[in-house]
């Protein structure tokens, strides 16, 4: 038996060396380097390819809200929204589990140089129209829904309301965020109940559902006039690994929870590359606005899925 021990001991001895070896979160942050599916990529390569890998073009996790704006926008051509936050409450509850919730705060907002996970801008589209755009972190505790969240988003729409711009809004995150249990449910309604506000002066809300996209954000202020999503962007409300404990002996499909097949049962308008967002988003709103009338030359004719969904939402407004 003593050659078995000493054989433990050895295999023990390189199981240490190895996962010495492996970089921490802290080293993947600071990093140069990004992992795909391709393999590493330099994050700056990945940030000028609009965030996809150079190799096969998948989309790649946009994890800032001024990166989402500056692949939407342009770098540059947009403006922050100033939104200041009360302080005092941060930590409602007080809460402390393997270390105080206090301190995950502080950590999000020192990563992501932001007081809360979603920050709003205004803009132009490439036609023109003026946007007021909202976008959260998910690099901010998930981009979990709380207190400050909740009153930026209530303050992002009302400056739509008050500006009198259409509201685009790129939404990701795990969902409420429990460390501030009930409040952090609360959102969910007041958030709601202010895209209902907004809906009532008749200005085009367009939500776009990125990867991930989960919880309390898919079940109330996501919901805008037309909620359109990016390839292959995982959707829902519970995660796979819940509902595959709820339901055990089910075969789930590849393709469950993903845009694709939420637009194929009716949950999403339209699926659209990266891309083309801004340019899709400004022949949308143009038709919402009833501003301009779609360009049909052979030069810029739009593809027969474009014809297609354009015709249905001439039709709807």
């Amino acid at each position: 038996m003593n050659w078995i021990k000493t054989k433990i001991s050895e295999l023990k001895a390189r199981a240490k060396k190895v996962l010495r070896k492996m970089p921490t979160f802290s080293d993947i942050e600071v990093s140069p380097w990004a992992s795909t599916e391709c393999g590493p990529v330099l994050k700056s390569d990945l940030k000028k390819n609009l965030f996809q890998c150079p190799k096969c073009n998948k989309n790649q996790r946009i994890l800032l809200a001024k990166d989402r704006f500056d692949v939407f926008f342009g770098e540059g051509k947009y403006e922050i929204i100033d939104i200041p936050i009360d302080k005092s409450m941060d930590d409602p509850l007080r809460w402390i589990d393997q270390k105080p919730y206090i301190e995950r705060l502080k950590q999000a907002r020192k990563k992501t140089n932001s007081n809360c996970a979603v920050e709003f801008a205004t803009g132009q589209l490439g036609n023109g129209i003026e946007v007021t755009c909202g976008a959260i972190s998910f690099a901010h505790l998930g981009g979990s829904i709380g207190i400050h969240e909740g009153n930026t988003i209530l303050a992002g729409i009302d400056h739509a309301i008050e500006k009198k711009t259409p509201l685009i809004f790129f939404a990701c995150g795990g969902g409420q965020r429990m460390y501030e249990s009930a409040l952090a449910l609360q959102q969910m309604t007041r958030t709601s109940l202010k895209v209902t506000e907004f809906k009532k002066t008749g200005k085009p809300y367009l939500s776009c559902l990125v990867d991930p996209c989960f919880g309390g954000i898919t079940a109330s202020f996501i919901w805008g006039d037309l909620v359109l999503a990016e390839p292959e962007a995982l959707i829902g409300f519970a995660g796979q690994r819940i509902i595959q404990a709820q339901t055990p002996g089910e075969l789930i499909e590849d393709s469950f929870q993903k845009s694709e097949s939420l637009k194929t049962h009716g949950f999403l308008d339209e699926i659209f590359e990266r891309k083309d967002l801004n340019k899709k988003m400004g022949t949308l709103l143009s038709i919402l606005l009833k501003k301009n009338e779609l360009e049909t030359t052979s030069d810029a004719e739009p593809e027969q899925q474009d014809r297609e969904f354009i015709k249905r939402t001439s039709a709807a407004s």
